[in-house]
């Protein structure tokens, strides 16, 4: 096996990849514990800010749910259950989705 000694002389292992993400659109070198974090929200939830990589403040949820509202058309309930509508009637209820 001729040149098989001065091949594995000359040989370099390969150097481990460092984890890098994109942030603002740079591309940063991060230890691994970052990069989990950042892979596990999405980039979009981080920025830089003074060299550091930080999280960006979440926005509020918006929560939209049913309530029942009286109108001045609406429905009459059996027993006063809201889930056992009798009839329409002047002065009845209506289920109306809001919003916080």
């Amino acid at each position: 096996m001729p040149g098989f000694f001065e091949a594995a002389k000359a040989w370099k292992a390969n150097k481990p990849k460092r984890p890098t993400v994109t942030i603002d659109g740079k591309k940063l070198e991060v230890d691994l514990a970052v990069f989990k974090d950042v892979m596990k929200h999405g980039e979009h939830a981080f920025k830089i800010s003074k060299g550091k990589i930080v999280r960006r403040k979440a926005d509020g949820v918006k929560k939209e749910y049913f309530s029942l509202v009286k109108a001045d058309k609406g429905i009459s309930f059996v027993d006063a259950h809201p889930y056992w509508p009798n009839e329409v009637v002047e002065g009845g209820f209506e289920w109306q989705i809001v919003s916080e």
